[in-house]
Parts: structure tokens; sequence; C-alpha cells
């Protein structure tokens, strides 16, 4: 060993690396599975919460994710979609997930 550090961008490499041979290993993940595409701004992150919500029930996590996708086919993306939105249009898209 030279003893050197490894550089910054090596270990932004070996991260990313890393996490692509978790993910190759594991699978997709819920959130990709739920069709949210990951992003700091406030719609992802509130799918991301939704998701989150309805996997930790007591349901399976296949039923979770497909209530998610049908959430936000639904347009319930937002809170503000979720807050107008009437009860049947909710009731309807988690019927719809099984």
């Amino acid at each position: 060993m030279s003893g050197k550090q490894p550089t910054r961008g090596r270990q932004e490499a070996s991260v990313a690396e890393t996490a692509r041979a978790l993910l190759d290993n594991a699978g997709p993940t819920y959130a990709s599975a739920s069709h949210v595409t990951l992003k700091d701004t406030p719609t992802p992150l509130f799918q991301l919460l939704t998701l989150s919500l309805l996997l930790s029930t007591r349901i399976s996590s296949e039923i979770a994710v497909a209530a998610a996708r049908e959430l936000f086919r639904a347009g319930l993306r937002s809170p503000r979609a979720v807050r107008t939105a009437d009860r049947r249009t909710i009731i309807s898209a988690l019927g719809r997930a099984g």
C-alpha cells in the first residue's frame, strides 16, 4: 500500500458501485416499484411518505406498493390533492390495490 488516501472522486465511485451492487442483489426498491422518482422536491418526498405509511400497515408490501401506485395514478401526489379529494376517490384508489 502506498499510504495514500483515496481521492474524493474514487470514494464517490466506490459508494455508487456499492449502491449498484446492493440494488442488483436485492432487486428494485419499493419506491421504484411505486413509480416514485426520488428527488429533493416536495412531490416525490410526499409520495415517499405516503408509501412509507402504507408499508407500515398490516398489509403485504405488494398491496402497499399497489395502493401507492393507485393513489398516485388518481392524482393524489401532494398534501393539497389528498386534502381536497373526496372520500370516494381515495377509497376507490385503495380498493383497486387489492
